[in-house]
């Protein structure tokens, strides 16, 4: 099943201190932060085989990000 996952701006641990700062500026900006997991399908490094999670197959990743463009500011991240 695809969703959509909702982050708090107090992101886990693997996110970079210089990506929390961009994400952060965006934020401030009045603009979205679009997270996708691992693009596979057409067109990818990922043509044949998925790859390990997080992932999202490309058209399903085009599909959602369309879907949320007009959301309020937070941060979003587009997984399987």
């Amino acid at each position: 099943m695809i969703g959509i996952r909702l982050l708090p701006l107090q992101v886990q641990a693997d996110y970079t201190a210089a990506g929390m700062t961009r994400s952060r500026a965006v934020l401030d900006a009045g603009g979205m932060v679009i997270r996708h997991g691992r693009l596979y399908g057409p067109s990818t490094c990922y043509q044949t085989a998925e790859p390990d999670p997080p992932r999202i197959q490309v058209d399903e990743a085009d599909r959602r990000t369309i879907q949320i463009l007009d959301a309020p500011p937070r941060i979003v991240e587009l997984v399987e």
